[in-house]
């Protein structure tokens, strides 16, 4: 077994745990469920579908091996940070777009602003609840 150093260590693990991360992100694109405010185009053949998916599958099985050879210490996350620092960005987004922010860069039209702006409000509260 090959011995590198902690600083090393450290930053193979950055590396590979984000690189990880996005063919998670990969996977969870191929295994495509239906989105409300956005599509993923063009939707792939089967058999394209099935090559890309052993392919990021035999990536991280390449990861894995390159990780019993240079160990590294896992990261750990803590959901709960997750979903809070989600949350908050979550929220300043949707503040971002009440109809005073909009009204700034764009004029607005044919929608009560009040309805508009209570109805982002109720998702935010909604947000600020989880």
């Amino acid at each position: 077994m090959s011995s590198i150093s902690s600083k090393h260590r450290r930053v193979l693990c950055s590396t590979l745990s984000v690189i990880e991360r996005s063919i998670d992100e990969m996977i969870s694109l191929l295994n495509y469920e239906e989105k409300i405010t956005y599509e993923i185009s063009p939707k792939l053949e089967k058999a394209e579908k099935d090559n890309l998916m052993k392919i990021l599958k035999t990536l991280k099985e390449h990861i894995n091996n390159f990780t019993k050879k240079y160990p590294i210490e896992k990261e750990k996350f803590s959901i709960r940070k997750i979903l809070n620092s989600k949350k908050s960005i979550w929220a300043i987004n949707l503040e971002e777009i009440k109809s005073k922010e909009l009204k700034k860069k764009y004029s607005i039209e044919n929608i009560s602003e009040e309805d508009y702006n209570n109805n982002l409000e109720f998702i935010i509260d909604y947000i600020k609840s989880l």
